[in-house]
């Protein structure tokens, strides 16, 4: 069974990668450089990180890019998501008009949220099924950047307010 079930896992795999688009090594290195990630821009305390994150009661962020890591052409489905943040640690999250599908097939979502300030982490929906768990690559007032992996491979995210 465990052979089936990792079988069927490699397929579905391999069909998404093809069906996606794989880069080669040197199209990889240009798609990670097409989000610019400085890990010297975080708040210097976490009352800091809040205030840049939710403000005084919320925060609006924009999608303005996404790369995966071998898979071109994945930013498009999310450059129309906005994500609210609310300082009494709930989320309303909108996918917009065009949804990329598997796991993100709603587009409203709402829940909580939290913030692990030493491990630079921002936890969605924690103790759930829906959890959630993204690398605060950079934050300031007008620009988060988060990461995460799908698959094995590194999901890169970037938010902007004020455009």
């Amino acid at each position: 069974m465990k052979k089936i079930k990792s079988l069927i896992l490699t397929v579905i795999a391999a069909t998404c990668l093809q069906s996606c688009g794989v880069v080669s090594l040197d199209e990889q290195q240009v798609l990670s450089q097409s989000i610019q990630i400085s890990s010297s821009e975080y708040p210097a305390t976490e009352a800091d990180l809040l205030i840049a994150l939710a403000n005084d009661e919320t925060k609006e962020w924009e999608a303005t890019g996404f790369t995966m890591q071998l898979i071109d052409n994945f930013q498009s489905c999310r450059l129309d998501d906005v994500l609210s943040l609310n300082t009494n640690g709930t989320y309303n999250y909108n996918g917009g008009e065009v949804l990329c599908g598997a796991e993100d097939n709603e587009r409203l979502k709402s829940g909580v949220w939290e913030l692990n300030y030493q491990e630079r982490k921002l936890i969605f929906d924690k103790g759930t099924s829906d959890e959630i768990e993204l690398y605060i690559e950079e934050a300031s007032e007008t620009k988060v950047i988060v990461s995460s992996s799908y698959m094995q491979l590194k999901v890169v995210g970037r938010y902007e307010i004020g455009l």
